[in-house]
């Protein structure tokens, strides 16, 4: 049996429709052409419905006039549905477009648009398992990105923990740097005379009090050891995490202040940039 021939005009959301009606059928019947001004969405429709000997055309007098067929399926929106019926009844039937065409449409129930009945529950169906497709991709996506967002934050972390090491092993060189700066700044004063070593003891023991970050790195590897915590909780923490690395710029701060030394200031440089890339990337933690 010959299958019917079909030039579909519009390849819109309504085309998918129809589309899928001749694809269910097409034993019967197969779409020859499809026109849209969009010729890749026209393409896109034919090759999702597996009609792979569609001819494409941007506009319906061409297709209509280049095309042999026996129905053209108007899927345009309604006020548009005149012109195409029109410009199909005047090259299939030879008809003379300034007179027989333009009087035709003048005459009451020479056109009838008739509204077919549509399965509310199967494109309610329908409708459900795309959504719910879409929502398992959705959901897979963010599982992707929370994998990537973990093993970025963690490893920052580690880094600022082991920044934070190397300023622990250098506070005890700080102190010592500055009793030997002091010890020969007073031997060059006071040259010949006898120095007071409990006098460069005394200075020495108070400069180290206040160059002493011990109670700051300590806060600072407490709030790691939270931020871990955090990280493995289930349920919203990004408000949380932000709040903690506040802490940590604090902590930071505070050593950076303190520290009268060019090799921990490097440090402290470093674990602040990482403390900065660790708080941009919360913000996409919920």
């Amino acid at each position: 049996m010959q299958k019917v021939k079909v030039i579909l005009i519009g390849a819109a959301f309504s085309a998918d429709l129809h589309a899928d009606g001749y694809a269910r059928v097409r034993q019967k019947a197969q779409i020859a052409a499809i026109v849209d001004k969009d010729i890749a969405r026209a393409k896109d429709l034919a090759a999702r419905y597996g009609f792979t000997d569609c001819a494409f055309f941007e506009d319906y007098e061409t297709a209509v006039k280049a095309v042999d067929c026996d129905v053209v399926d108007v899927c345009l929106p309604n006020f548009l549905h005149k012109d195409a019926a029109l410009c199909a009844l005047r090259d299939s039937y030879g008809l003379k477009d300034d007179i027989s065409v333009s009087l035709l449409s003048r005459f009451q129930d020479v056109f009838l648009v008739e509204k077919t009945q549509e399965d509310l529950e199967a494109v309610s169906a329908d409708i459900c398992s795309v959504l719910e497709l879409a929502l398992q991709d959705f959901d897979a996506m963010r599982a992707r990105e929370g994998e990537k967002l973990f093993q970025d934050v963690t490893g920052r972390a580690r880094t600022i923990e082991a920044l934070t090491t190397r300023v622990e092993e250098r506070a005890p060189g700080i102190v010592a740097d500055y009793r030997a700066r002091l010890s020969a700044k007073m031997a060059e004063v006071l040259q010949n005379t006898q120095l007071d070593e409990s006098r460069i003891l005394t200075e020495a023991a108070v400069y180290a009090d206040k160059v002493a970050v011990d109670e700051e790195t300590v806060r600072l590897r407490s709030h790691l050891s939270q931020l871990d915590h955090m990280l493995a909780q289930e349920g919203p923490v990004g408000r949380k995490l932000d709040f903690l690395i506040q802490e940590f710029n604090r902590e930071a701060n505070t050593i950076g202040s303190k520290c009268n030394d060019i090799e921990t200031a490097g440090y402290v440089v470093d674990i602040k940039a990482e403390i900065e890339k660790i708080r941009e990337q919360i913000q996409n933690i919920e």
